[in-house]
Protein backbone atom coordinates (compact mmCIF):
# COMPACT_ATOMS: atom_id res chain seq x y z
CA UNK A 1 0.00 0.00 0.00
CA UNK A 2 0.98 3.41 -0.87
CA UNK A 3 1.18 4.54 3.19
CA UNK A 4 3.60 2.08 4.10
CA UNK A 5 5.73 2.60 0.97
CA UNK A 6 6.41 5.96 1.80
CA UNK A 7 6.88 5.21 5.85
CA UNK A 8 9.55 2.40 3.95
CA UNK A 9 11.37 5.30 1.86
CA UNK A 10 11.35 7.30 5.19
CA UNK A 11 12.85 5.06 7.18
CA UNK A 12 16.58 3.81 5.93
CA UNK A 13 18.43 0.67 7.45
CA UNK A 14 21.54 2.95 8.95
CA UNK A 15 21.39 3.37 12.62
CA UNK A 16 20.31 7.55 11.83
CA UNK A 17 16.56 8.25 11.29
CA UNK A 18 15.11 10.69 9.81
CA UNK A 19 11.54 11.76 10.04
CA UNK A 20 11.55 14.56 7.17
CA UNK A 21 7.83 14.71 5.84
CA UNK A 22 7.81 18.43 6.84
CA UNK A 23 3.81 18.40 6.32
CA UNK A 24 3.42 16.06 9.10
CA UNK A 25 6.37 17.24 11.09
CA UNK A 26 4.50 21.01 10.89
CA UNK A 27 1.20 19.60 11.99
CA UNK A 28 2.56 16.87 14.54
CA UNK A 29 4.72 19.82 16.41
CA UNK A 30 1.96 22.04 16.31
CA UNK A 31 -0.20 19.65 18.58
CA UNK A 32 -0.56 19.88 22.28
CA UNK A 33 -0.53 16.58 22.91
CA UNK A 34 2.77 14.29 23.24
CA UNK A 35 4.04 12.31 19.91
CA UNK A 36 6.68 10.05 20.54
CA UNK A 37 7.83 8.61 17.08
CA UNK A 38 10.62 5.59 16.90
CA UNK A 39 11.68 2.89 14.55
CA UNK A 40 11.03 -1.23 14.47
CA UNK A 41 13.92 -1.04 16.55
CA UNK A 42 13.10 1.49 19.46
CA UNK A 43 15.10 4.33 18.34
CA UNK A 44 13.71 7.95 18.10
CA UNK A 45 13.12 9.14 15.21
CA UNK A 46 11.11 12.06 15.92
CA UNK A 47 9.43 14.03 19.12
CA UNK A 48 7.41 16.68 18.36
CA UNK A 49 7.99 19.97 21.31
CA UNK A 50 5.29 18.68 23.56
CA UNK A 51 6.92 15.48 24.07
CA UNK A 52 9.93 17.29 24.69
CA UNK A 53 9.01 19.46 27.04
CA UNK A 54 7.68 16.64 29.25
CA UNK A 55 10.65 14.61 28.95
CA UNK A 56 12.59 17.16 29.50
CA UNK A 57 15.55 16.90 27.31
CA UNK A 58 15.99 19.00 23.84
CA UNK A 59 14.70 18.05 20.81
CA UNK A 60 18.10 17.15 19.14
CA UNK A 61 19.09 15.25 22.23
CA UNK A 62 16.41 12.68 22.14
CA UNK A 63 16.05 12.16 18.22
CA UNK A 64 18.54 8.97 17.90
CA UNK A 65 18.37 7.67 21.58
CA UNK A 66 17.00 3.78 22.15
CA UNK A 67 13.95 4.34 24.47
CA UNK A 68 16.08 1.88 26.13
CA UNK A 69 18.77 4.07 27.62
CA UNK A 70 15.82 7.04 28.06
CA UNK A 71 14.20 4.76 30.73
CA UNK A 72 17.88 3.59 31.97
CA UNK A 73 18.06 7.65 32.40
CA UNK A 74 15.06 7.69 33.82
CA UNK A 75 13.31 10.16 31.92
CA UNK A 76 10.51 8.08 32.22
CA UNK A 77 9.75 4.93 33.49
CA UNK A 78 8.36 1.71 31.73
CA UNK A 79 8.47 1.98 28.62
CA UNK A 80 5.58 2.10 26.09
CA UNK A 81 7.53 1.65 22.73
CA UNK A 82 9.19 -1.73 23.97
CA UNK A 83 6.13 -2.94 25.41
CA UNK A 84 4.67 -2.64 21.56
CA UNK A 85 7.59 -4.34 20.22
CA UNK A 86 7.34 -7.27 22.84
CA UNK A 87 3.32 -7.63 22.22
CA UNK A 88 3.39 -6.17 18.53
CA UNK A 89 -0.08 -4.69 19.24
CA UNK A 90 -1.35 -1.20 20.72
CA UNK A 91 -0.50 -0.73 24.06
CA UNK A 92 -1.97 1.71 26.98
CA UNK A 93 0.25 2.20 30.32
CA UNK A 94 1.05 4.87 32.69
CA UNK A 95 4.26 6.00 32.74
CA UNK A 96 5.86 8.39 35.29
CA UNK A 97 8.35 11.20 34.27
CA UNK A 98 11.47 12.39 35.81
CA UNK A 99 9.98 15.04 37.88
CA UNK A 100 7.05 12.79 39.05
CA UNK A 101 4.25 13.31 37.02
CA UNK A 102 2.09 10.61 35.38
CA UNK A 103 1.54 10.12 31.90
CA UNK A 104 -1.29 7.88 29.93
CA UNK A 105 0.52 6.40 26.77
CA UNK A 106 -0.39 5.10 23.92
CA UNK A 107 1.41 3.04 21.61
CA UNK A 108 0.22 2.35 18.34
CA UNK A 109 2.54 -0.24 15.50
CA UNK A 110 3.08 0.10 12.33
CA UNK A 111 3.65 -2.88 10.18
CA UNK A 112 5.15 -3.12 6.58
CA UNK A 113 2.96 -4.16 3.38
CA UNK A 114 3.12 -7.66 4.84
CA UNK A 115 2.32 -7.11 8.10
CA UNK A 116 5.51 -9.00 9.19
CA UNK A 117 7.70 -6.27 10.10
CA UNK A 118 7.28 -3.57 12.83
CA UNK A 119 9.06 -0.57 10.98
CA UNK A 120 7.78 2.33 13.34
CA UNK A 121 5.93 2.98 16.45
CA UNK A 122 4.08 6.11 17.06
CA UNK A 123 3.46 6.83 21.02
CA UNK A 124 0.80 9.79 22.32
CA UNK A 125 0.76 10.64 25.87
CA UNK A 126 -1.56 12.93 28.04
CA UNK A 127 -0.82 14.10 31.47
CA UNK A 128 -3.11 12.56 33.62
CA UNK A 129 -3.37 15.85 36.17
CA UNK A 130 -4.99 17.63 32.66
CA UNK A 131 -7.54 14.52 32.08
CA UNK A 132 -8.65 14.66 35.79
CA UNK A 133 -9.03 18.46 35.34
CA UNK A 134 -10.92 18.26 31.84
CA UNK A 135 -12.80 15.11 33.28
CA UNK A 136 -13.49 17.28 36.65
CA UNK A 137 -14.67 20.18 34.42
CA UNK A 138 -17.22 18.24 32.89
CA UNK A 139 -18.49 16.28 36.11
CA UNK A 140 -19.02 20.25 37.49
CA UNK A 141 -21.17 21.12 34.38
CA UNK A 142 -23.11 17.96 34.36
CA UNK A 143 -23.91 18.77 38.07
CA UNK A 144 -24.82 22.19 37.15
CA UNK A 145 -27.11 20.91 34.16
CA UNK A 146 -28.43 18.38 36.65
CA UNK A 147 -29.42 21.03 38.82
CA UNK A 148 -30.99 23.75 36.73
CA UNK A 149 -33.30 20.28 35.26
CA UNK A 150 -34.29 19.55 38.56
CA UNK A 151 -35.28 23.47 39.58
CA UNK A 152 -36.87 23.56 36.15
CA UNK A 153 -39.03 20.38 36.71
CA UNK A 154 -39.90 22.23 40.36
CA UNK A 155 -40.66 25.39 38.68
CA UNK A 156 -42.38 23.21 36.23
CA UNK A 157 -44.50 21.54 38.98
CA UNK A 158 -44.79 24.18 41.24
CA UNK A 159 -46.63 26.17 37.91
CA UNK A 160 -48.78 22.91 37.70
CA UNK A 161 -50.17 22.94 41.35
CA UNK A 162 -50.96 26.47 41.29
CA UNK A 163 -53.11 25.81 38.33
CA UNK A 164 -54.73 22.54 39.92
CA UNK A 165 -53.17 20.25 37.47
CA UNK A 166 -52.58 17.16 39.83
CA UNK A 167 -51.77 14.17 38.00
CA UNK A 168 -49.67 11.22 37.93
CA UNK A 169 -50.56 9.37 35.11
CA UNK A 170 -48.30 8.90 32.03
CA UNK A 171 -50.94 9.68 29.99
CA UNK A 172 -51.53 13.08 31.33
CA UNK A 173 -47.92 13.38 31.53
CA UNK A 174 -47.40 13.44 27.87
CA UNK A 175 -50.02 15.47 27.69
CA UNK A 176 -48.11 18.03 29.87
CA UNK A 177 -45.49 17.52 27.52
CA UNK A 178 -46.99 18.40 25.05
CA UNK A 179 -48.89 21.56 26.53
CA UNK A 180 -45.50 22.90 27.76
CA UNK A 181 -44.16 22.30 24.07
CA UNK A 182 -47.23 24.54 22.15
CA UNK A 183 -47.54 26.93 24.89
CA UNK A 184 -45.10 29.26 23.50
CA UNK A 185 -46.76 28.98 19.71
CA UNK A 186 -49.23 31.67 18.69
CA UNK A 187 -51.43 29.38 17.24
CA UNK A 188 -55.25 28.54 18.00
CA UNK A 189 -55.61 25.31 20.08
CA UNK A 190 -58.93 23.34 20.54
CA UNK A 191 -59.34 21.21 23.87
CA UNK A 192 -61.56 18.18 23.73
CA UNK A 193 -63.20 16.02 26.45
CA UNK A 194 -65.88 14.81 28.83
CA UNK A 195 -67.56 16.98 31.02
CA UNK A 196 -65.29 17.17 33.79
CA UNK A 197 -62.34 16.04 32.40
CA UNK A 198 -60.37 19.27 33.18
CA UNK A 199 -60.56 20.95 29.95
CA UNK A 200 -60.29 24.44 31.83
CA UNK A 201 -57.37 23.58 34.00
CA UNK A 202 -55.67 22.61 30.68
CA UNK A 203 -56.19 25.81 29.07
CA UNK A 204 -55.12 27.54 32.77
CA UNK A 205 -52.25 25.40 32.57
CA UNK A 206 -51.70 26.75 28.93
CA UNK A 207 -51.92 30.27 29.73
CA UNK A 208 -49.13 30.14 32.81
CA UNK A 209 -46.54 28.45 30.47
CA UNK A 210 -47.19 31.18 27.30
CA UNK A 211 -45.80 33.93 26.11
CA UNK A 212 -49.01 36.03 27.24
CA UNK A 213 -48.74 34.67 30.56
CA UNK A 214 -48.56 38.48 32.39
CA UNK A 215 -51.50 39.05 29.55
CA UNK A 216 -55.24 38.15 30.76
CA UNK A 217 -56.81 34.68 29.94
CA UNK A 218 -60.29 35.40 29.71
CA UNK A 219 -62.98 33.15 29.44
CA UNK A 220 -66.28 33.03 27.98
CA UNK A 221 -69.02 30.26 28.53
CA UNK A 222 -70.76 29.87 24.91
CA UNK A 223 -73.62 27.32 26.52
CA UNK A 224 -75.06 29.31 29.20
CA UNK A 225 -75.33 33.12 27.74
CA UNK A 226 -78.67 34.02 25.56
CA UNK A 227 -78.30 33.76 22.21
CA UNK A 228 -78.93 37.25 21.35
CA UNK A 229 -76.70 38.20 24.37
CA UNK A 230 -73.59 36.52 22.87
CA UNK A 231 -72.52 38.67 20.32
CA UNK A 232 -72.60 41.89 22.42
CA UNK A 233 -70.93 40.06 25.49
CA UNK A 234 -68.46 38.83 23.00
CA UNK A 235 -67.62 42.10 21.20
CA UNK A 236 -69.23 44.58 23.22
CA UNK A 237 -71.62 47.57 22.20
CA UNK A 238 -71.90 51.08 21.60
CA UNK A 239 -73.81 53.33 23.66
CA UNK A 240 -78.13 53.17 22.42
CA UNK A 241 -77.06 49.88 20.45
CA UNK A 242 -80.24 48.22 21.74
CA UNK A 243 -82.99 48.24 24.72
CA UNK A 244 -81.46 47.87 28.30
CA UNK A 245 -77.67 48.87 27.08
CA UNK A 246 -75.88 51.01 29.20
CA UNK A 247 -75.69 54.20 28.45
CA UNK A 248 -71.93 54.30 28.31
CA UNK A 249 -71.81 51.04 25.83
CA UNK A 250 -69.59 48.40 26.97
CA UNK A 251 -65.97 46.48 25.73
CA UNK A 252 -66.13 42.60 25.43
CA UNK A 253 -64.55 39.88 26.42
CA UNK A 254 -62.38 39.88 22.81
CA UNK A 255 -61.05 43.54 23.72
CA UNK A 256 -60.48 42.60 27.33
CA UNK A 257 -58.60 39.68 26.20
CA UNK A 258 -56.17 42.25 24.22
CA UNK A 259 -52.33 40.87 24.60
CA UNK A 260 -53.93 38.04 26.61
CA UNK A 261 -55.88 34.52 25.42
CA UNK A 262 -59.67 34.32 24.61
CA UNK A 263 -61.14 30.74 26.25
CA UNK A 264 -64.01 30.20 24.33
CA UNK A 265 -65.47 27.48 26.47
CA UNK A 266 -68.24 24.87 25.25
CA UNK A 267 -67.45 26.55 21.53
CA UNK A 268 -70.20 24.02 20.21
CA UNK A 269 -73.18 25.88 21.81
CA UNK A 270 -71.74 29.01 19.06
CA UNK A 271 -74.83 29.75 17.33
CA UNK A 272 -74.43 29.59 13.49
CA UNK A 273 -74.70 33.37 13.19
CA UNK A 274 -72.33 33.97 15.71
CA UNK A 275 -69.92 31.39 14.00
CA UNK A 276 -69.08 33.72 10.74
CA UNK A 277 -68.31 36.86 12.99
CA UNK A 278 -66.06 34.61 15.20
CA UNK A 279 -64.58 33.83 11.97
CA UNK A 280 -63.65 36.67 10.68
CA UNK A 281 -61.72 37.58 14.61
CA UNK A 282 -59.34 34.69 13.62
CA UNK A 283 -58.92 35.46 10.13
CA UNK A 284 -58.41 38.86 10.05
CA UNK A 285 -57.53 39.80 13.97
CA UNK A 286 -60.66 42.56 13.73
CA UNK A 287 -64.24 42.79 14.42
CA UNK A 288 -67.03 45.54 15.16
CA UNK A 289 -68.70 46.59 18.34
CA UNK A 290 -72.87 46.17 18.14
CA UNK A 291 -74.37 49.15 17.06
CA UNK A 292 -70.94 50.18 15.95
CA UNK A 293 -69.31 51.18 12.57
CA UNK A 294 -65.62 51.37 13.51
CA UNK A 295 -63.26 48.32 12.82
CA UNK A 296 -61.28 47.31 15.83
CA UNK A 297 -58.57 45.46 16.21
CA UNK A 298 -57.35 42.80 18.58
CA UNK A 299 -54.06 40.99 19.31
CA UNK A 300 -55.24 37.64 21.49
CA UNK A 301 -54.73 33.96 21.58
CA UNK A 302 -57.99 31.75 21.16
CA UNK A 303 -58.24 28.79 23.04
CA UNK A 304 -61.54 26.80 22.63
CA UNK A 305 -62.51 23.58 24.63
CA UNK A 306 -65.61 21.67 23.41
CA UNK A 307 -67.12 18.45 24.61
CA UNK A 308 -69.08 17.65 21.52
CA UNK A 309 -68.23 16.16 18.38
CA UNK A 310 -67.35 19.15 16.42
CA UNK A 311 -66.13 16.77 13.32
CA UNK A 312 -69.47 15.14 13.41
CA UNK A 313 -71.39 18.13 13.89
CA UNK A 314 -69.76 19.79 10.70
CA UNK A 315 -71.31 16.66 8.59
CA UNK A 316 -74.61 17.08 10.09
CA UNK A 317 -74.09 21.45 9.39
CA UNK A 318 -74.30 22.46 12.80
CA UNK A 319 -70.46 23.89 13.20
CA UNK A 320 -68.83 25.96 10.34
CA UNK A 321 -66.20 23.21 8.49
CA UNK A 322 -64.34 26.38 8.51
CA UNK A 323 -64.02 27.80 11.56
CA UNK A 324 -63.38 24.24 13.20
CA UNK A 325 -60.21 23.66 11.26
CA UNK A 326 -59.32 27.71 12.42
CA UNK A 327 -59.83 26.41 15.74
CA UNK A 328 -58.46 22.74 15.43
CA UNK A 329 -54.69 24.24 14.76
CA UNK A 330 -53.51 22.03 17.68
CA UNK A 331 -55.74 19.18 18.92
CA UNK A 332 -55.36 18.85 23.03
CA UNK A 333 -57.80 15.50 23.47
CA UNK A 334 -58.45 14.44 27.47
CA UNK A 335 -59.42 11.24 28.31
CA UNK A 336 -62.08 10.67 30.96
CA UNK A 337 -60.64 9.52 34.51
CA UNK A 338 -61.69 5.91 33.76
CA UNK A 339 -59.00 5.24 31.20
CA UNK A 340 -56.23 7.21 33.25
CA UNK A 341 -56.12 5.06 36.24
CA UNK A 342 -52.89 6.35 37.72
CA UNK A 343 -54.37 9.66 38.36
CA UNK A 344 -57.16 8.32 40.79
CA UNK A 345 -54.89 7.88 43.78
CA UNK A 346 -53.36 11.05 43.37
CA UNK A 347 -56.57 13.16 43.01
CA UNK A 348 -57.86 11.29 46.19
CA UNK A 349 -55.65 12.61 47.93
CA UNK A 350 -55.38 15.75 47.11
CA UNK A 351 -59.22 16.71 47.62
CA UNK A 352 -58.99 14.49 51.07
CA UNK A 353 -56.84 16.81 52.50
CA UNK A 354 -58.43 20.01 50.70
CA UNK A 355 -61.88 18.92 52.23
CA UNK A 356 -59.85 17.76 55.64
CA UNK A 357 -58.45 21.79 56.04
CA UNK A 358 -61.76 22.47 55.19
CA UNK A 359 -63.46 21.20 57.90
CA UNK A 360 -60.98 21.28 60.46
CA UNK A 361 -60.86 24.76 59.87
CA UNK A 362 -64.85 25.18 60.16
Amino acid sequence: MKIEKDIERKVDNNSRRKFDNTFYKIMAEALGEEIFVTDGEGRVLFVNPASSQRIGLPVDKIIGKHVKTLEEEGYFSKSCTMEVIKTRKQVDLLQKLKDGRTLIATGVPIFDNHQEEIIMIVTTSKDVKSINELVNKVEVQEEIIEKNKEEIQQLRNDILESVGFIIKDSIMEKIVADIIKIAPLDVAVLVCGETGVGKEVIVRTLHRFSDRKDRPLVKINCGIIPENLIESELFGYERGAFTGAERTGKIGKVELAEGGILFLDEIGELPLTMQVKLLDLLQDGNYTRVGGTEVLYVNTRVVAATNRNLKKMCAEGKFRKDLYYRLNVIPINIPPLRERLGDIEVLSKHFLSKFNSKISLS
